[in-house]
């Protein structure tokens, strides 16, 4: 005969199995959808900045050295394709911890 100690314990066991693997497994679906959201948005970005890119080139073959107008807008777009790209690298990682370029100054870490 198991004490009631043991029985507490199965019971709460057997509740925590019942509630964690349904919780895991939502969690892995809703990981792997924002999984594919941004690979789709990733390769729509790129593709966004390979027109850009292309935008730019035409606007400096067509505008010459003349025109300081044409110079600006066309420094503009490699700019942005580069401030973009660099906040994308310093984003916070899948694992969800962010990096420490993304805290608050004047905050100190607490660990």
């Amino acid at each position: 005969m198991t004490s009631t100690g043991e029985t507490i314990r199965i019971a709460l066991l057997a509740l925590l199995a019942g509630v964690a693997l349904p919780i895991a497994v939502q969690l892995y679906l809703t990981l792997r959808s924002t999984a594919g959201v941004v690979r789709q948005l990733d390769r729509r970005l790129d593709r966004a900045f390979d027109d850009l890119a292309r935008a730019t080139a035409s606007v400096r073959q067509g505008a010459g050295a003349s025109s300081a107008t044409s110079a600006v807008l066309a420094a503009l777009g490699p700019a942005v394709v580069a401030g973009v790209r660099a906040f994308r690298a310093t984003a916070t990682p899948p694992d969800g911890v962010p990096s420490q370029a993304h805290e608050a100054p004047g905050k100190e870490k607490t660990s």
